[in-house]
Formats: structure tokens, sequence, C-alpha cells
């Protein structure tokens, strides 16, 4: 029986996560795992959440998948994934995609209950509010319920 079936790579489209989710399909090639490739569409609502003090109840603007924003937003994330898919293809790994919303650190750690592992950059795209409360992979690594496998590029 093998141990890791199902590998969970989180992607941002950001370069480091990219090497991240090639490090990661060479794993699953080796082991014949299958990959679902994940990307996390994060509403600008959750950084006032975030930094706010208090109990602030997130509301998501009804409009906000109508808008530019989400729209740009989820073509990033469309791009992110496909990218880890198309590379999968190159590499005969099966690869599904999924793009959710919502906080990723919650949300990764929150799905790691149905992989085997997750493979993530240590490095992502940097915002404030990862300097205030910590990266994505650093709240993966902390609260995730299976194996998390932080990728660094050589020489970071």
């Amino acid at each position: 029986m093998k141990e890791y079936n199902k590998i969970l790579i989180p992607t941002d489209g950001s370069e480091d996560a990219k090497y991240a989710a090639l490090k990661g399909l060479s794993l699953a090639q080796l082991i014949e795992a299958k990959v679902t490739a994940l990307h996390v569409i994060e509403h600008p609502h959750y950084l006032g959440e975030m930094l706010s003090v208090g109990d602030m109840i997130p509301v998501e603007p009804p409009e906000m998948k109508e808008s530019d924003m989400y729209k740009s937003l989820e073509k990033i994330g469309r791009v992110a994934v496909d990218y880890i898919k198309e590379e999968g293809e190159k590499l005969g790994v099966e690869v599904e995609t999924k793009i959710i919303e919502g906080h990723p650190a919650e949300l990764i750690s929150k799905l790691s209950e149905e992989y085997d592992l997750i493979v993530l950059s240590a490095l992502g795209r940097s915002c404030m509010t990862d300097l205030l409360l910590g990266g994505v992979a650093d709240k993966v690594a902390r609260h995730a319920k299976c194996p998390v496998l932080l990728v660094r590029k050589k020489g970071e």
C-alpha cells in the first residue's frame, strides 16, 4: 500500500510556487500518486478581517463574483492551476484542478484531511498580512492534518 496516494499542491502562481509544483509533480510521478492543483481566491475583505481587533463578521459583497477584480483573481488562479495540470501531463501524472474562495491557510489546512501530502512553496506572493501574521506556508505546516513538504529554491 502506497503511503502517498493523493498529493495537494496549492499555488498562488508565483515563480516559487511553480518551482514547488514541479518538485511535487516529480514526486507524484515517482510514486504514482494523483495530484490536486489548488488555488485559493482570497477576497480583499479578509485583509480587514485579519487586521481588525474585536469580533468582525466577514461579509462577502454579493456583487463580488460579478466584479472585474474577481474575474482577474479567478483568471490568475486558472492560469496557476492549468500550469500544474500541463506540467503533470508531460510527466504522465493525473492532475485535478480546483479553484476555491476564502482564506488560503485556513482552507488548505482544512482540505489536508483529504490528502496524504501537501507540497507547497516556503515562499509565495508576499503581503503585509504575511509580515504581521505569518505566511500561508507557516500556518499550513502548523495546522495541516497530513505531512507538509515545504519547497525552497536552492540558495534561498
